[in-house]
């Protein structure tokens, strides 16, 4: 990837969210759901190394550490002034010892270390690279490890008026649900994955396993 193309998506990012920034947590309670249920379900297991892709706020991972003090964990995120929130409140948590961050691009960054747990929470749809992202992942991912991708769905159950209008929606975000591209991507790269419709299609869980 051209340096003018990171610096272009970074620019991106830090422009979506300039002011929403600040109101994110609260605003994003409202749409992102299964969260707190995909959180719960990590954290259910000692001794690991976690890494959320587009950790944003810090908010899950925060949750994570709370939840779990033997894990180590780690994110990433294109918008550095995302991780200006991120590390105030990770500060703030006395969290410094379990919670680090970086300055990324899924796609090409260089992790110092490999985890039993990758995470995409309502982050793949923002990536333009998505396949990208996932090669990388799997590239720092322990044997037996798992890449958890939760994220918007193609609505399947909603009328077709409203998943139309939902993602017009969502692309003022910058965000482009691409469940059918992640499956034909993953059979057509023989990875073994599961994947789980929640709310009528609103989103979905996804579970890439590396054996």
């Amino acid at each position: 990837m051209s340096e003018k193309v990171k610096l272009t998506h970074r620019a991106e990012m830090n422009n979506v969210y300039r002011y929403t920034r600040h109101v994110y947590d609260i605003s994003r309670k409202y749409f992102l759901f299964g969260r707190d249920t995909l959180i719960s379900e990590v954290a259910n297991k000692s001794g690991q190394r976690i890494c959320e892709i587009g950790c944003g706020t810090g908010r899950n991972l925060i949750k994570l550490a709370q939840l779990n003090s033997s894990n180590q964990l780690f994110g990433i995120d294109a918008s550095d002034l995302m991780l200006e929130i991120a590390r105030g409140k990770i500060k703030r948590h006395k969290l410094e010892r379990l919670v680090s961050t970086s300055n990324g691009l899924a796609e090409e960054f260089h992790f110092h270390t490999s985890f039993d747990v990758i995470m995409f929470p309502y982050s793949l749809s923002m990536i333009s690279d998505q396949e990208g992202a996932i090669r990388n992942a799997f590239k720092f991912l322990n044997p037996g490890g798992v890449i958890l991708i939760l994220d918007f769905g193609e609505l399947e159950g909603f009328p077709l008026i409203v998943g139309q209008l939902f993602k017009k929606f969502l692309k003022r975000f910058s965000v482009s649900p691409r469940k059918r591209e992640l499956s034909l991507f993953l059979t057509r790269e023989h990875i073994p994955f599961e994947i789980r419709n929640l709310s009528f299609g609103y989103s979905y869980i996804a579970e890439v396993r590396k054996n």
